[in-house]
């Protein structure tokens, strides 16, 4: 899986350009970085160096176990999904200048999975210097981090679910695994019971959490542009999830928010029972991606850099449906790629796709999305909190949700 791909207008290694390094997403157990929704033909025509990646996925990308660990001249195991980007980053470093591209000027991005990739990138000593801004989309990994090995709370360790998923596949030993075929481990792996492996402190690519690197002032300090789309949650609620009628709504409510129950229902009201999906997607979204774009803009603004938040809400042809502005629809813009796929895009998003291209390219290029013929993009405050809104215009606005994100990091503890 460890290949990259690199779409670029020139081979001349005094161009310079800068370079556009993109983290496909997919729960970091599924995805690839070469689909044409990834293409980066079109972004390299405005001038930048496009570099797409591959890394390995679920337990290959992230299983910790005591007998890895032990092997470990570092001591430590799991995280080889970020040690796969960092050795992509550090080949993009020593190569890229064939293919006309600034090792000095490369910005980390990705969506969903590949968004949390990016915060975790900022977070690891191993990625520092390898990268120069980062753009981050629907995701962060900025929530409590597994420890490697037991402590003393009740969490489990990375290690113990390693050793819980040795026992799942039926193996004596790390060795006895290794004999197994992929698929077979993949076959367990992939069941609902298995254990979700994730990015854990591991004491060498992770010293400390993510956002504790970031209070700490350990992390890499560089600009970022974040955000998060109007209707995230559609991806991932089922039907089946939502309560169908109003008595059965409340009922829910209070035993999910307790006292925050009513201050919940003013937020996200609710008449009659079709407003009922509407409340829980537009909640689920707010309490989930939106408090991790607001949290993130947040941390790096505290530094030395400048952040910049977004908030997507184009409707791809213009049209409502039950999945809306849902999880993933601003990649087609970002790539600028809407014209792949004509059966579902129109000349409006056409516009909408080069305008938001035109934003991240020039983000690349100077860490700040400005730029000749764009509507001015307010840099981040904690007093102004600036944003912009990227849906049939874009339009600059001040505090985006500022009641809904106000109460979900109150109930965060952030």
């Amino acid at each position: 899986c460890l290949y990259l791909n690199v779409w670029t207008e020139t081979m001349d290694s005094d161009a310079k350009r800068p370079v556009m390094f993109w983290i496909h997403g997919g729960g970091f157990t599924r995805g690839t970085g070469a689909t044409d929704a990834y293409d980066g033909s079109a972004l390299a025509r405005k001038g930048v160096v496009v570099v797409t990646i591959n890394y390995r996925l679920g337990v290959l990308g992230f299983m910790a176990h005591p007998e890895l660990t032990a092997e470990s001249e570092h001591k430590a195991s799991g995280n080889y999904a970020i040690m796969d980007m960092v050795a992509a980053l550090e080949w993009v470093r020593d190569n890229i200048e064939t293919f006309g591209g600034d090792p000095g000027n490369v910005t980390i991005f990705g969506e969903s999975a590949g968004s949390a990739a990016v915060s975790a990138l900022i977070g690891t000593p191993l990625a520092k210097g390898l990268f120069h801004r980062g753009i981050g989309q629907s995701g962060a990994a900025l929530g409590p981090m597994p420890q490697l090995q037991e402590t003393t709370d009740s969490n489990p360790s990375a290690e113990s679910l390693g050793e819980v998923f040795q026992k799942s596949v039926g193996a004596e030993s790390l060795a006895a695994m290794r004999s197994m075929s992929v698929d077979d481990l993949m076959t367990v792996a992939n069941q609902r019971s298995a254990p979700n492996f994730r990015i854990n402190v591991d004491g060498y690519v992770f010293p400390t959490s993510v956002m504790d690197a970031y209070r700490n002032g350990t992390h890499n300090d560089v600009p970022v542009m974040v955000g998060f789309n109007h209707d995230e949650m559609t991806a991932f609620i089922p039907e089946a999830m939502i309560p169908k009628t109003m008595e059965a709504f409340e009922t829910a409510g209070k035993q999910l928010y307790g006292d925050d129950w009513p201050a919940l229902q003013k937020l996200y009201p609710v008449f009659e029972q079709p407003d009922i999906r509407t409340a829980v997607i537009r909640s689920r979204t707010h309490a989930g991606f939106g408090l991790s774009s607001f949290e993130w803009v947040e941390a790096t603004q505290k530094g030395e850099s400048d952040a910049y938040l977004y908030y997507f809400t184009r409707l791809p042809r213009g049209e409502d449906t039950p999945y809306g502005v849902y999880h993933a629809a601003e990649i087609m813009y970002a790539f600028n790629n809407v014209h792949v796929r004509p059966e579902s895009y129109n000349d409006k998003d056409a516009e909408v796709a080069d305008r938001i291209s035109d934003y991240w390219v020039n983000f690349a290029r100077t860490g700040n999305p400005n730029g000749d013929g764009l509507p001015a993009w307010p840099a981040y405050s904690s007093d102004e909190r600036g944003y912009m809104e990227l849906g049939d215009e874009a339009v600059a606005g001040k505090r985006l949700l500022n009641e809904q994100l106000e109460f979900w990091s109150a109930r965060s503890g952030w």
